[in-house]
């Protein structure tokens, strides 16, 4: 049986690195996920309900296993078909039972956090003798024992915009070498600064042509050069002048506008793990840059400090939000 529940697409499925996104909250239900088998005198029937997210430690095909007395079910979000995820039925034991049932079923799973909901019915029994109950789920031959609560934050900005910035940096992305960057600019800007590194160069043009002015920001240096359209146009429609030219300040002009880092590190079981659909920014004291489907070669590699602008697993805040 399938069903669709009035949930956003975020509350289905999130990637594990999650655990490492300072804007999520996630924590472990205190009550358990299953029933030990035991005796259990009653005079009418018990209902017990689990829903949370069940954590998924590693990519892989699982058997899922559910074991029950008398009855019960296991229903799963999956991966989304033609856009729309859904909560499926993955295994279900119905009517009375003199003892213990078991069903399995396989499952390809990615690493996460899924939405899952169990329910478990221990009835009267139809004749008299003594009366058990049990429930519980495995996977691979280990006991779910708890299950997660989850407070998902929205992206950053709309997936729209998100694809829009990389649309400013994808002309200035590691497709060209540094001097290529730096030709760009002007004779007056190579002299001052001295050229050299072009990670934070990049991120300004992309950022001044997605809509902001480093004009007043510290640390800036100017082309010098009124008729470079490089930058784009300022409110009163003259073109703009001003880029930062080192990984530092970038960092520093980052933080100012979106605050700490979604991820302090990078690196599977650390930090942020790349995902395809997936627009971030990072930067360090020694790089900065841009990456989209999680290419390292996009941004000229990754690195510590990492804001994650838009997921396609997460939803899109309900109200407009940039950078600016």
């Amino acid at each position: 049986m399938t069903t669709h529940n009035n949930k956003k697409q975020s509350q289905y499925y999130q990637p594990l690195d999650s655990e490492y996104n300072r804007r999520f909250t996630i924590n472990r239900q205190p009550q358990v996920a299953y029933i030990d088998w035991q005796l259990a005198e009653i005079s009418e029937p018990v209902l017990t309900d689990w829903k949370g997210y069940l954590r998924v430690p590693v990519s892989g095909t699982y058997i899922l296993k559910m074991t029950v007395d008398d009855s019960g079910y296991v229903k799963m979000a999956l991966p989304p078909t033609l856009g729309v995820i859904e909560v499926e039925t993955i295994l279900e034991i119905t009517g009375k039972h003199s003892s213990i049932s078991t069903q399995t079923a396989p499952i390809v799973l990615d690493a996460g956090f899924y939405y899952i909901e169990m329910h478990h019915e221990n009835s009267i029994p139809d004749r008299d003798y003594p009366n058990a109950t049990q429930f519980k789920l495995e996977l691979n031959g280990t006991r779910v024992d708890y299950l997660y609560d989850m407070v998902i934050p929205p992206n950053r900005l709309t997936s729209a915009d998100a694809w829009r910035l990389a649309g400013c940096y994808d002309p200035v992305s590691y497709k060209l070498g540094p001097e290529a960057i730096w030709d760009m600019t002007s004779e007056a800007l190579k002299k001052d600064t001295g050229g050299g590194e072009s990670c934070a160069l990049r991120m300004s043009i992309a950022l001044s042509n997605y809509g902001f002015d480093f004009k007043g920001i510290a640390d800036n240096w100017s082309l010098k050069d009124p008729d470079n359209t490089l930058l784009g146009q300022d409110a009163n429609g003259n073109n703009k002048q001003y880029v930062l030219v080192g990984a530092a300040p970038m960092r520093d002009f980052l933080i100012s506008k979106l605050g700490p880092p979604d991820y302090a590190k990078y690196g599977e079981g650390v930090g942020y793990t790349p995902r395809n659909g997936d627009v971030i920014v990072y930067a360090d004291a020694g790089h900065t840059g841009l990456s989209i489907d999680g290419r390292a070669d996009y941004g000229g590699g990754f690195r510590d400090n990492l804001w994650l602008l838009s997921r396609t697993t997460m939803d899109d805040p309900d109200t407009q939000s940039t950078i600016n």
